[in-house]
């Protein structure tokens, strides 16, 4: 006989964790479309930002970051932890690699000193490199 799909528990289960999921995504979009839109508003000469924007820009992210991550951390399953710790160790080895290498490069006067930024946006796509690639295989 067969089921409606949502009938079975399991299956239910899943599709409301994916509900989840996607509005904790959108969360994390619209928080970074504000960020992205309050630094372009509140831009000075010189590439600054206002003092006020750079605090409130401060705690915005550390609050996304951390009740994100518990959020995350809650809903998540031992499959989902094991991706993320491996997709974790994969940035991070990117890190422990780029910078130490730019650094010296930078005080051979070979390259330019290292940039914090982009080591950060490194990180953060070698990570989602590792999930990817964890996830697929």
């Amino acid at each position: 006989m067969i089921e409606k799909t949502m009938d079975n528990p399991g299956e239910r289960a899943i599709a409301e964790r994916s509900q989840r999921c996607r509005r904790m995504t959108g969360v994390y979009v619209a928080a970074a479309a504000l960020i992205v839109m309050g630094t372009w508003l509140f831009k000075r000469d010189g590439g600054q930002i206002a003092p006020s924007w750079a605090v409130t820009l401060s705690l915005l992210y550390a609050a996304i970051l951390i009740v994100g991550g518990w959020l995350t951390d809650r809903q998540s399953d031992e499959v989902e932890r094991q991706y993320g710790l491996f997709a974790t160790s994969f940035a991070a080895r990117f890190y422990m690699l780029a910078f130490p290498v730019w650094y010296f490069l930078a005080k051979g006067q070979v390259a330019p000193e290292p940039d914090q930024l982009l080591l950060f946006v490194g990180f953060v796509v070698m990570g989602a490199v590792g999930y990817t690639f964890k996830k697929l295989t």
